[in-house]
């Protein structure tokens, strides 16, 4: 499945140096943190995630965590398959705007997940 870079935040770390780090060990790549597209939460943790703006770095494999990087048109990334339909949300979320809105997400475990507001109804 293609899905965007993440992890966990160190102690000590802010999230945006864990996303710049995140995005550095399994793409290759230097972003720049841009604005919150949601939070989804559960029990078991809480998962931030970030508009971002590629800074410089050419896209490559970690071999660990990832088979393979992609640089992928939007459109395409709506339409491909093996995009999950939560990664699809969230570059909708991107695409329409600003600000925070609760939508329950069908996941296999329980939790919520934020929106930005004006997203399509989630199935």
């Amino acid at each position: 499945m293609l899905i965007i870079p993440g992890g966990y935040v160190k102690i000590g770390e802010l999230p945006q140096d864990a996303l710049i780090r995140e995005y550095q060990e399994e793409a290759g790549i230097t972003v720049k943190p841009g604005r919150m597209l949601g939070i989804r939460f559960s029990t078991k943790d809480w998962y931030a995630v970030f508009n971002v703006e590629y800074v410089e770095g050419e896209a490559r494999s970690d071999h660990d965590e990832n088979s393979e990087v992609v640089w992928m048109p939007i459109e395409d990334a709506l339409k491909d398959e093996t995009v999950p339909d939560l990664t699809k949300k969230l570059i909708e979320c991107s695409v329409l705007g600003s600000g925070l809105t609760i939508l329950p997400y069908k996941a296999k475990r329980e939790g919520n997940f934020l929106f930005a507001k004006n997203t399509p109804d989630i199935e």
